[in-house]
């Protein structure tokens, strides 16, 4: 009966001990996601910032369409070459 409760104790221990290790791992995830939060108030910096970002952005789309035009038109060129 002895040797029932001593594995019985070893099961509990084993489960304790990986609740506090979850519990650890948990504690570790919270403290990283709050630092990699932005500060409070830098909400109106932020957009600023995204709106700038969306030009860019669409400046950009803008080149990729010109440069991709150019090479489908550099493409067919060289394919017409090659075919005669």
């Amino acid at each position: 009966m002895a040797e029932n409760d001593d594995n019985m104790d070893m099961l509990k221990n084993a489960k304790a001990e990986r609740a506090w290790e979850k519990l650890e791992t948990a504690i570790v995830r919270m403290e990283q996601a709050a630092k990699a939060r932005p500060p409070a108030g830098a909400s109106e910096t932020d957009s600023g910032e995204i709106d700038e970002l969306r030009k860019k952005n669409a400046a950009l789309k803008e080149a990729h369409q010109a440069v991709s035009a150019r090479l489908d038109g550099a493409i067919g060129q060289l394919k017409t070459i090659l075919e005669s």
